[in-house]
C-alpha cells in the first residue's frame, strides 16, 4: 500500500519522497554586452552548455587552434621567458581552482596558451641555423637523403659539412645539394667536392610556397650545387635503415620505368615514390589545367578519403551483425582499420 502511494505521488509531482532531487548544473551566463549580439548568441550558448555539462574536452582542440592563429598574427616573436612565465602561472592556478567551477575555464585558457606556444616550441626543437650569405669551397659531407635522381643529376641532402682546404666553415646542419649523376649515391655515403652554397630563397609571391619556412623546420640551412671535383670518399658502412629504404625506393622506381614510358612513368614515380623530378613543365600545366595536380603532389586528400571510407564500411559491417554493436567497440575497430588502410 505504501509503495502504491509513493508511486502515485511521484507521478503527480515528479519527486520521490525521502530523496533529495538532483538540481541541474548551473549554466554560466555571458556578459550582457555579449549576449545582446544575436550573431554570436548561438555560439556562446553552445560553449556555455559544453562547459556546464563538462564536455570541455571537445573544446580543447579549438582553443589550441585559436592560440596558433593568435601566434600567426603577432607582429613580433614572443619572448621565451614570457611564454614560460604565463604557462607556469596557469599551472599554479590549477590546484588552487581544483574544486572550483572556474577550473574548466582554466583548462580552456591552458589549451589556448599551449597552442600559442606550440610553434615556438617546435622551432626551438627542430629549427636550424640558416645560411646568411653565399659560401664557396671544398667540403666533405655525409649523404642523409636522396631526394631525386635523373639523368642530369642528383638532388641530395648533406650533413656534417667540413671544409677540407682551409675554406670558411659554414654554421649549418644540412644543405640541399644538386650533385652530378655519377657516382650514384646512397644514404650514409661520404662525398667531397667544390660546393657553392647559397641562402634558401623565400616565397616568390606573397602567400606562395615558402621554402625558408619548410627548410627551417627540416633542418636544411642552405641550397647549393657541386661545381667540380665531385667524388665518393667512402661508401656507407654497417646497418643503415635509411639506406635500405632508399634501395627499396630505387628498385620500385626501376620497375616503374621498365613498364611505363614518358609522362606516365614520371607520374607513376611521383604517386608511388614522391619523386616529381621527372615530370615535365608541359605535364604539370596539363595536370593543373585539368584539376588533377593534387594526385601527383601526394596532398593526402585521397588517403584521407580511403581511410574514412574504410572506417565507415567496417563500422557499418560490424553494426549490421546482431549483438556485435553492443558487445564490441565497433567505432574503435573501424578507426583502427582506417588507420591501417
Amino acid at each position: 500500500m505504501q509503495g502504491t502511494q509513493i508511486r502515485d505521488l511521484e507521478n503527480e509531482t515528479g519527486v520521490v519522497p525521502g530523496l533529495t532531487p538532483l538540481l541541474p548544473a548551473p549554466v554560466p551566463h555571458w556578459p550582457p554586452a555579449v549576449s545582446r549580439t544575436p550573431r554570436f548568441a548561438g555560439l556562446f550558448a553552445a560553449i556555455s552548455s559544453a562547459i556546464a555539462t563538462r564536455r570541455i574536452f571537445v573544446l580543447l582542440p579549438f582553443a589550441m587552434i585559436l592560440g596558433m592563429m593568435i601566434y600567426a598574427q603577432l607582429p613580433f616573436e614572443p619572448e621565451p621567458l614570457a611564454l614560460a612565465g604565463v604557462a607556469a602561472g596557469l599551472a599554479v592556478l590549477a590546484p588552487v581552482l581544483w574544486h572550483s567551477p572556474m577550473l574548466r575555464t582554466l583548462g580552456l585558457a591552458m589549451a589556448l596558451w599551449g597552442g600559442l606556444c606550440l610553434l615556438p616550441l617546435h622551432g626551438a626543437t627542430f629549427g636550424t641555423a640558416m645560411l646568411e650569405r653565399p659560401a664557396y669551397g671544398m667540403f666533405e659531407a655525409r649523404v642523409d637523403e636522396i631526394i631525386s635522381v635523373t639523368a642530369d643529376g642528383q638532388r641530395v641532402v648533406l650533413s656534417s659539412l667540413v671544409p677540407t682546404m682551409g675554406d670558411r666553415p659554414v654554421d649549418i646542419r644540412k644543405a640541399r645539394i644538386v650533385a652530378p649523376a655519377q657516382p650514384l649515391l646512397a644514404p650514409g655515403d661520404t662525398v667531397a667536392g667544390m660546393m657553392r652554397l647559397v641562402p634558401v630563397p623565400g616565397p616568390i609571391l606573397p602567400g606562395a610556397y615558402d621554402g625558408q619556412f619548410h627548410s627551417y623546420f627540416s633542418g636544411i640551412g642552405a641550397y647549393g650545387t657541386i661545381t667540380s671535383d665531385f667524388s665518393l670518399v667512402t661508401p656507407g658502412q654497417g646497418f643503415d635503415l635509411n639506406r635500405l629504404i632508399e634501395r627499396a625506393r630505387a628498385g620500385i622506381g626501376q620497375r616503374i620505368d621498365a613498364v611505363l614510358d614518358g609522362s606516365s612513368a614520371a607520374i607513376g614515380r611521383a604517386m608511388v615514390m614522391g619523386d616529381q623530378s621527372a615530370i615535365t613543365d608541359e605535364t604539370r600545366d596539363l595536370m593543373a589545367a585539368s584539376g588533377l595536380a593534387h594526385i601527383y603532389s601526394i596532398s593526402g586528400l585521397h588517403l584521407s578519403i580511403v581511410a574514412g571510407g574504410v572506417f565507415w564500411l567496417v563500422r557499418l559491417a560490424l553494426a549490421a551483425i546482431p549483438g556485435a554493436a553492443t558487445r564490441m567497440p565497433v567505432k574503435k575497430i573501424g578507426a583502427s582499420c582506417g588507420l591501417v588502410a
